[in-house]
């Protein structure tokens, strides 16, 4: 019986070294050469899997509606959410695009229509957006651009926006506000007006323009209101009208013209009110 009990101790120490082998060969190829986890939809299709190596993710993640429809695909490396990572239409085109490096969005991320046209794009440089963001509508025209330094509208850049007639504009920008001539453009890409602005305020001189390129008027601001005399023009250079303003109310005389630069009416404004009128050439 005692021989028998020290068989048995003996063998058992084996048992427990080879069970510690196969434990540790497990682990091994469990955790080192990776391992899938799955969670299902509550009809029993899968819904996301995802490979681990290391106990880390690493791998395309992909994920999947209740119909067993891929709706994403995420890239992983040693945890880290590093390549492109893409969502999907139902008709499985594409939806958007995001790539990462390091965990980070950096690169330029991209959304699609379901036709497959670009919807916008937004570069980004280590998780910030960084340069100059694109919208467009859904024939691919071309609707706004926003330039971003560090993720913010912050120094000097041009907003542009494009409408579905043709017509655009270009707004300036000096630490997120309006700053510079805004100027736009007709559906021909014809330069239409021009308006001056300093720290978001309207100051200087406005001009507008016919299809022609000839100037039509000039109008001068100071903060926001009509301060000056404003000028229209025939297209043939001359002087139309001259109206004097102060702080957008009329005070002054207004003149007009005929296209020959004939005087035809005066009218004297004070403070607002019309005091006398005058017609000429009759």
């Amino acid at each position: 019986m005692m021989e028998i009990k020290l068989l048995i101790k003996k063998y058992f120490k084996y048992f427990l070294v080879l069970a510690g082998l196969c434990l540790a060969i497990w682990a091994y190829i469990y955790f080192v050469h990776g391992y899938t986890e799955y969670t299902y939809h509550d009809n029993g299709q899968i819904q996301t899997k995802i490979p681990y190596v290391n106990d880390k993710r690493h791998g395309i993640k992909k994920e999947y509606d209740e119909n067993g429809r891929l709706e994403s695909k995420i890239p992983y490396v040693n945890g880290k959410r590093h390549g492109v990572g893409k969502w999907y239409y139902e008709n499985g085109q594409i939806s958007w695009e995001i790539p990462y490096v390091n965990g980070e969005r950096h690169g330029v991320e991209k959304e699609y229509y379901e036709n497959g046209q670009i919807s916008w794009e937004i570069p980004y440089a280590n998780g910030k957006r960084h340069g100059v963001e694109k919208w467009y509508d859904e024939n691919g025209r071309l609707q706004e651009e926003i330039a971003y330094i560090n993720d913010e509208r912050q120094g000097s850049w041009v907003e542009k926006r494009y409408y579905d007639n043709g017509r655009q504009y270009e707004t300036p920008y000096v630490n997120s506000k309006i700053h510079g001539v805004q100027k736009w453009y007709d559906e021909n890409g014809q330069l239409e007006s021009e308006i001056p602005y300093v720290n978001d305020t309207k100051h200087g001189i406005k001009k507008t323009y016919y299809e022609s390129g000839e100037l039509r008027s000039m109008t001068p601001f100071a903060n926001n209101k009509i301060h000056g005399t404003k000028k229209i023009y025939y297209e043939n250079g001359n002087v139309m009208a001259e109206i004097t303003l102060e702080n957008g109310i009329p005070n002054g005389f207004e003149k007009w013209y005929d296209k020959r630069g004939n005087l035809q009416a005066k009218i004297k404004w004070v403070n607002g009110t019309q005091k006398q009128g005058w017609i000429y050439g009759r």
